[in-house]
């Protein structure tokens, strides 16, 4: 087992980064680093204190910038826009007047649940019709798995208008079920929940992690999926038990899980 060789390989030598280290809980930082510490090893974490928490016990962030200190990060480089990088800023501290540059921009919309739910699936649709990279971000897994399933419906019902569609082969139309209820064939978009290090990735050294999208290839026999990572296009087949298990479609997202996630362009 390739994780199993790399935990007992620990040492003195070992610098272990913990990333998005607010979204762990504070007993499993402390498992983390207890054991580092019993062989010799250090531990980094990289975190912000005011993104999204732990669903578990946390908050020991700010005790730790408290008691001992912490290296701040004080420029945002991830925008082109320097005002949205301010205005990130600003909403990060809880100052209202940060929401202006997104009221200025027309991007903060206004309306019922079922409205609002509406609205952000035709801005997908619009942004995938134009040839962008984009997803849905929902704040419960119901409307996640509702996005979801209305977007794998309209990709098969355009699947279906399609004159070349009555080519298509019985291997090119098979269903398999995902984690999350849902069926998925070939051409649909998945995304993985679970790191395993054991399904490398194009015969590489990187693997299968949560939070991955991917583009389905094709459906094996046995369920298994052969698929290709939507930024990369590296390669993988991810086993049967693996797909029922820990495999979602791709479309929409909790905001929690989008944690992780590259993707080129987002509604939400």
């Amino acid at each position: 087992d390739p994780a199993r060789r790399w935990f007992d390989a620990i040492d003195a030598s070992t610098l272990l980064i913990v990333d998005e280290a607010g979204k762990a809980g504070t007993l499993q930082l402390d498992e983390v680093i207890t054991t580092a510490k019993a062989r010799g090893a250090s531990v980094g974490l990289v975190a912000d204190d005011k993104q999204l928490a732990s669903i578990s016990a946390g908050g020991i962030l700010r005790d730790i910038d408290r008691t001992y200190g912490a290296l701040n990060l004080t420029e945002v480089v991830r925008f082109k826009s320097r005002a949205e990088a301010q205005a990130g800023l600003a909403l990060r501290d809880g100052d209202p007047a940060g929401l202006a540059f997104y009221a200025d921009q027309q991007r903060i919309h206004v309306g019922s649940g079922d409205t609002v739910i509406d609205a952000a699936y035709g801005r997908w649709s619009a942004d995938v019709a134009a040839g962008h990279d984009s997803a849905m971000l929902a704040p419960t897994n119901d409307i996640v798995a509702q996005l979801n399933e209305r977007a794998r419906a309209d990709r098969l019902d355009t699947l279906a208008a399609d004159p070349d569609a009555a080519a298509l082969t019985p291997a090119q139309l098979r269903e398999t079920t995902l984690a999350d209820g849902l069926c998925a064939s070939a051409g649909d978009i998945i995304a993985t929940r679970k790191n395993k290090r054991s399904l490398r990735l194009g015969g590489g050294r990187d693997f299968v992690r949560n939070g991955q999208r991917w583009r389905v290839d094709a459906v094996k026999n046995n369920g298994a999926l052969a698929v290709s990572r939507i930024d990369t296009g590296q390669k993988v087949t991810l086993p049967a038990w693996y797909v029922n298990a820990y495999t979602t479609l791709g479309y929409a997202s909790t905001i929690d899980a989008a944690q992780g996630m590259t993707i080129g362009s987002r509604t939400s």
